[in-house]
């Protein structure tokens, strides 16, 4: 089976080396099977993004993930004024954008590249492609899935305890 689509479509060898420990460090493919991963490593393709270009705008459903191995991006929200400051930043190892692979998802936030930006992409149609040979992996998924939405909490809500409760209960994911 087959999920190229044009001659130079993958990549190259030691490029795969590089993305394979990509994805094993990645807590949303943690718990996959390795060949799951090798499949993902295999799949991705790295990117590059000059400085000012936009990987995703607020209202996309790109249906991308993204790791970055080099540079900065900032998140951005429509009506928080043009040229303002990002809302917050993203750096090499961050991973954004992992429940797009899992279906659709509107992007609430735009992301934007404030230093030139390398990588590693991985597209909706390729992941959801090759998962159907991993059923397995599923679980594994969610849980990865589930693990992150706690560690986003834990981290924004590090030093808040007893304040704003308010906001805490709008703001927690995990109440969904």
């Amino acid at each position: 089976m087959s999920f190229s689509t044009a001659e130079n479509d993958v990549c190259p060898a030691s490029e795969y080396q590089s993305n394979l420990g990509v994805f094993r460090d990645i807590p949303f493919f943690a718990q996959l099977p390795i060949d799951a991963v090798k499949l993902f490593a295999y799949l991705c393709q790295r990117e590059t993004f000059r400085k000012g270009d936009y990987l995703f705008k607020q209202g996309d459903d790109d249906g991308r993930a993204y790791y970055i191995v080099k540079g900065e991006c900032g998140l951005e929200r429509e009506g928080a004024g043009p040229g303002g400051p990002p809302l917050g930043g993203r750096g090499p190892g961050d991973f954004i954008g992992g429940l797009a692979l899992l279906g659709p998802m509107l992007r609430v936030f735009s992301l934007r590249a404030l230093t030139d930006l390398t990588c590693v992409v991985l597209e909706r149609q390729r992941f959801q492609k090759a998962l159907e040979s991993y059923p397995q992996a599923y679980p594994a998924i969610l849980k990865g899935v589930a693990d992150g939405v706690r560690r986003w909490e834990e981290t924004l809500y590090a030093g808040q305890d007893g304040q704003n409760g308010a906001r805490a209960v709008k703001a927690g994911v995990s109440l969904l």
